[in-house]
């Protein structure tokens, strides 16, 4: 019997042994299966972030805002610098606490410390845009967290975009 006609004779025969075939078929589809679990996760641990911070900017957006103070004719005006200067520190105040105790990511963007919050509690991202209107404080910011499965993918990195706003009321005082 040459080489070739024993190789094709073994073909055959593992052709035909059907035993343990769904092993083989389970370790060729098992890195498709941790794939698609490791995805899901990073996919779920991102939304879970998205939203905690969206609230948490949401919660400093409306406080900030209720922070104002009335000028001399009893109304409430976000456009004196005054006001702007409280509420913009009042929401970065806020948001840098609530995002402390949130999702607990890591801080990846500029680090510098805010006056009227704890120690240790730093800035960590970017603000993009802050709009203020006489009754009410549009602020956009930007935060990225690492990913784990998705860096194999070639995405590092996970980035938000969070905009909320913040109105006031003018009572008929």
């Amino acid at each position: 019997m040459t080489r070739l006609s024993r190789l094709a004779a073994w073909a055959r025969a593992l052709h035909a042994d059907e035993k343990g075939n769904s092993f083989a078929v389970f370790i060729v589809l098992l890195p498709l299966i941790l794939g698609a679990f490791g995805t899901g996760i990073d996919i779920a641990r991102n939304t879970y972030i998205r939203t905690t911070l969206q609230n948490s900017l949401d919660v400093a957006a409306v406080s900030g805002a209720a922070a104002a103070t009335p000028d001399g004719t009893g109304k409430i005006n976000l456009t004196t610098a005054a006001n702007q200067t409280r509420v913009l520190a009042t929401i970065e105040k806020l948001y840098a606490m609530d995002r402390d105790a949130g999702p607990g990511i890591d801080c990846t963007g500029p680090q510098s410390p805010i006056s009227g919050a704890p120690s240790g509690t730093v800035r960590c991202w970017k603000t993009v845009k802050v709009t203020f209107k006489t009754s009410s404080v549009e602020i956009t910011i930007t935060e990225q967290s690492h990913n784990a499965f998705l860096q194999i993918l070639g995405i590092p990195v996970q980035k938000y975009t969070l905009t909320s706003s913040g109105f006031v009321g003018q009572s008929g005082r």
